[in-house]
């Protein structure tokens, strides 16, 4: 599979417009991305940076960005350059295009130069559009849309925790695994990783919670969603939205007349 990922990966960058960025650092956090960048970027990565120094920079402690809410810093910027340039996510690629403003996405930076596109299509419903086939081609390698894990997509360290951590062991994640193992080989590091987010015990009070739904006490539906949103920073913005969709949800079944 490797060759047609990377292939079809370098197809959808291929689409996206080129922009004048000043290389400042300032909105370089660890990318949100999906299986199939996370896969690209590390495969970049283990053919370009040497094994030591790589995992170096991959075992490094998760840290919260200090200006970028609810962003960790990026673990390939040095001295405000990017390792990994080539190789970078699509949230990367995107970053100050303007229309994606019109997407409305809760808590989006902004570039603070005022970056322009400098080549490409860019309107907001090429981006869509665009968007829409990466999580397309994301379905044809897994179920990320399934119930109830919703992976669309996850920051960089989560995706490290799930490529070393076997005690995962739902379905979808012993799938995910397969996939990242099968396409890119981390294991010269195995031995010496520690887990940096926590994303185990995120996952395992989703899972109660979806157990508990529809049968538990009100009260504790909702104490248990507000900690899969708040307890967990370090997964950034993993299961957000839909906690919020469920809360939502449990507070008008909760009125009387429902």
């Amino acid at each position: 599979m490797t060759a047609n990922l990377l292939s079809s990966m370098d197809n959808l960058y291929g689409q996206l417009p080129t922009v004048t960025c000043k290389s400042c650092g300032t909105c370089c956090v660890s990318p949100t991305c999906t299986l199939a960048e996370f896969v690209y970027l590390m495969d970049f990565c283990v053919k370009n940076i040497p094994a030591q120094t790589l995992t170096d920079l991959l075992r490094q402690p998760a840290r919260m960005h200090a200006t970028c809410a609810g962003n960790l810093v990026c673990k390939f910027l040095q001295n405000k350059q990017c390792l990994v340039h080539d190789g970078r996510t699509g949230a990367c690629r995107l970053f100050g295009v303007p229309t994606l403003s019109e997407l409305n996405i809760a808590s989006m930076e902004e570039c603070a130069h005022g970056i322009t596109v400098a080549q490409g299509q860019s309107d907001i419903e090429f981006i869509q559009d665009w968007l829409d086939d990466l999580f397309t081609y994301n379905q044809t390698l897994f179920a990320c849309f399934s119930a109830p894990y919703f992976i669309k997509g996850l920051n960089l360290e989560c995706w490290l925790d799930i490529y070393f951590e076997n005690a995962l062991d739902f379905d979808v994640f012993i799938d995910i695994r397969k996939i990242m193992h099968d396409n890119v080989d981390l294991h010269f590091l195995a031995e010496r990783w520690k887990p940096l987010t926590s994303i185990k015990e995120k996952i395992d009070k989703i899972a109660v919670f979806h157990a508990m739904l529809g049968a538990a006490p009100v009260s504790e539906l909702q104490d248990l969603l507000f900690s899969i949103r708040d307890d967990y920073p370090l997964t950034g913005t993993y299961y957000f939205e839909e906690a919020q969709a469920y809360l939502f949800r449990i507070e008008q079944e909760s009125k009387p007349g429902h």
